[in-house]
């Protein structure tokens, strides 16, 4: 039987320093924090240099999965001026779960949170992915946004086959 132990890219992406999500898509920040992901709420507007993605294509699946119509995009990258606005999100990738973060927010990501329609009806052709993408951190006051899952403790972790899990 193969063994396949060996994978090559498909498609690559800028790993970010943060990233901004709208006020008004608090389903989505919702759900990184159930994954336990740290969020701030932005205290002050803020003008800068971001990665804006723009939508080129959408594709959506011909049939419901797990009660979501997936959805697949794909387009490209701009740096461009952007304004953020008091009440934002940011979601800095300097903690723990860079990486799920950088899974989760990706435009193109296979298993993200536009393809699984928390991001509808934001998204629309020929236009602007709703979450901007910052890749220098960014220097703007900002305080944690208390976690909406409150009542779920994370006890601590623990080992098991070498690797490490979180005890709910």
């Amino acid at each position: 039987m193969p063994v396949f132990d060996r994978f090559k890219p498909t498609r690559t992406a800028t790993f970010p320093a943060a990233y901004v999500i709208p006020a008004d898509l608090g389903r989505a920040v919702e759900l990184l924090q159930l994954h336990g992901v740290e969020v701030s709420r932005l205290t002050a507007d803020w003008r800068g240099e971001a990665q804006v993605f723009v939508v080129d294509k959408i594709e959506r699946a011909n049939r419901v999965y797990q009660g979501h119509t997936r959805l697949r995009l794909a387009g490209r990258f701009e740096l461009k001026k952007s304004n953020v606005s008091t009440g934002d999100y940011l979601v800095s990738t300097a903690q723990p779960l860079g990486i799920l973060i950088f899974h989760l927010l990706e435009p193109e990501s296979e298993d993200g949170l536009a393809t699984w329609n928390f991001l509808d009806p934001k998204i629309q052709l020929h236009k602007n992915y709703p979450i901007l993408k910052i890749l220098e951190p960014l220097d703007c006051p900002s305080e944690i946004k208390e976690s909406a899952a409150a009542d779920v403790v994370l006890i601590g972790p623990s080992t098991s086959l070498g690797m490490t899990d979180y005890n709910v």
